[in-house]
């Protein structure tokens, strides 16, 4: 059952919205002391049993205090995770400048020379006349190449050729007169080579 005085320590605001959860009607008017008789009368009190003591003044004060002093200190945690938060930011972010600063490292290998640039070069002719070959920019290994590969063909794959021939006539002259076995396979062994050679470009 209520009492008087835990009625008391309401306001009147409280009272009467207390009392709008009931059907008691007519108490919209009533001054405080009316609102706690009317709530006190035995056929009312039960419905109001679940009312407690409000807090005083200082008990109202204290947990004000102690409200104020959980929103600051959650406050300054913010404050602090935000700070931390912004440090560690901030050297990312300097790490990654600091990275992408640096030149990206140089892969291992054969170091590529730069062609040297080759105004001319001579070839040999296969009568022994030298003739100057003017050119641009090339690599001066492969202008030697070529020019040997010019000296060769122009001295010998011509005699190779013509050996070849020889060889061939004289080994059909050979099979046609069913010679010695050993006889044709030796023509024919020199018939390879000479045609090796003129593959390869030289002479063993």
């Amino acid at each position: 059952m209520v009492s008087r005085k835990i009625l008391k320590s309401h306001p009147v605001s409280v009272l009467k919205k207390e009392i709008s959860k009931t059907n008691i009607k007519g108490y919209s008017k009533m001054k405080k002391p009316e609102l706690i008789d009317l709530m006190t009368k035995p056929e009312h009190a039960d419905r109001f049993a679940h009312i407690e003591m409000a807090p005083s003044r200082a008990e109202k004060k204290a947990q004000k205090e102690k409200d104020a002093k959980s929103q600051k200190e959650g406050d300054d945690f913010l404050k602090r995770e935000e700070a931390r938060m912004q440090k560690e930011e901030a050297a990312k972010k300097k790490e990654m400048q600091s990275l992408l600063a640096k030149p990206p490292p140089k892969k291992k290998g054969k170091e590529v020379k730069k062609a040297k640039k080759v105004t001319s070069f001579t070839v040999t002719k296969a009568d022994g006349s030298k003739k100057e070959v003017k050119t641009g920019r090339v690599k001066r290994r492969a202008e030697e190449k070529k020019a040997k590969k010019l000296s060769a063909e122009d001295e010998s794959k011509k005699l190779l050729k013509s050996m070849l021939k020889e060889q061939r006539a004289e080994l059909a002259k050979l099979k046609k007169n069913k010679a010695s076995k050993e006889l044709i396979k030796q023509k024919t062994l020199i018939s390879d080579t000479i045609k090796a050679g003129i593959k390869a470009g030289f002479i063993d």
